[in-house]
């Protein structure tokens, strides 16, 4: 089935909005990586080079050195840590991306992403068993912005556009006008210019 679904995007990436890696290659992020096996993954890239011809950078959300064949790259969906966590881990994440490529000659570092979002709160879908934070007028933003780049990443991407549920999109609104707009602008200039 995963393969399946990679086949199904994969369709569509001549799309200008595709993103793709300096070698060409399309960049997929993959939630939930562990779910299947490093064999699994392996047998799913074999399979979509033999017979679909199709290559891929998969961008996975596990630091399991077993994963390291399978993932060009590691990110994180969720940040709703406190920002001093997400510090450390963007820090001890990036050490993870890239000590294989210092530690053995024949492998290349992993792309690190680091991760920013708004805020969380999905209370009107799940109820109150999910954690709640706070955006703060905009500063739990710029919060996460500083804690993924903390890591050095090579990359920041944000969580997410729409997703009006769990409260952590960007996306122009009543509640918020587009002041999250306005900051991922700014904050994208700042980290382009690094």
């Amino acid at each position: 089935m995963v393969r399946d679904w990679l086949v199904q995007l994969l369709r569509r990436q001549d799309s200008p909005s595709f993103l793709h890696a300096s070698d060409g290659r399309p960049v997929v992020f993959i939630y939930g990586m562990a779910r299947l096996a490093p064999r699994h993954w392996q047998a799913i890239l074999d399979n979509l080079e033999v017979i679909y011809r199709k290559h891929v950078h998969l961008v996975g959300d596990t630091t399991d050195p077993a994963y390291l064949p399978y993932e060009w790259g590691v990110h994180r969906y969720a940040v709703n840590d406190s920002i001093s966590a997400l510090q450390s881990w963007s820090r001890s994440t990036e050490i993870t991306t890239r000590a294989p490529a210092v530690t053995g000659a024949s492998s290349a570092p992993q792309v690190y992403v680091g991760t920013a979002s708004p805020g969380y709160n999905d209370t009107l879908l799940r109820g109150a068993q999910n954690a709640i934070i706070d955006r703060s007028g905009g500063t739990r933003y710029n919060q996460t912005w500083e804690a993924a780049e903390s890591g050095d990443p090579d990359w920041v991407v944000v969580t997410s556009w729409n997703e009006w549920f769990e409260g952590t999109s960007i996306e122009p609104g009543v509640g918020n006008g587009d002041l999250d707009l306005q900051q991922t602008a700014q904050q994208a200039a700042a980290f382009k210019s690094n």
